[in-house]
């Protein structure tokens, strides 16, 4: 578990989308849409592209450091004194590969 006093910009990132899903219903999907950015969306991992909801971009830093500061499988981080408890797997979304996070 990792305790964030003062979160990174990734981390509360990731916290903002996790509570977007929570509130829509879904799991948080990166993909890289280029060298500078990757867009979220937020559905079923097992859904076409097109049946999700687009949430934004986020710039590539951001997004790789999501990714280095969580680990594959079961995550639990602490931002802002709130828990967030997930998963972290990856797919294929219409041969673009994604990073999913599924909160629990």
């Amino acid at each position: 578990m990792a305790n964030v006093d003062n979160p990174s910009e990734p981390l509360l990132t990731l916290a903002e989308y996790l509570e977007l899903s929570l509130d829509e219903g879904g799991v948080v999907i990166l993909t890289r849409t280029n060298e500078k950015s990757f867009a979220v969306y937020i559905g079923d991992a097992m859904s076409a592209l097109s049946e999700m909801r687009a949430r934004g971009k986020i710039a590539a830093a951001t997004a790789l450091g999501i990714v280095e500061q969580t680990n594959p499988g079961w995550n639990q981080i602490v931002v802002g004194g709130q828990t967030y408890r997930f998963m972290r797997t990856f797919t294929q979304l219409e041969e673009t590969p994604a990073t999913v996070f599924t909160p629990t």
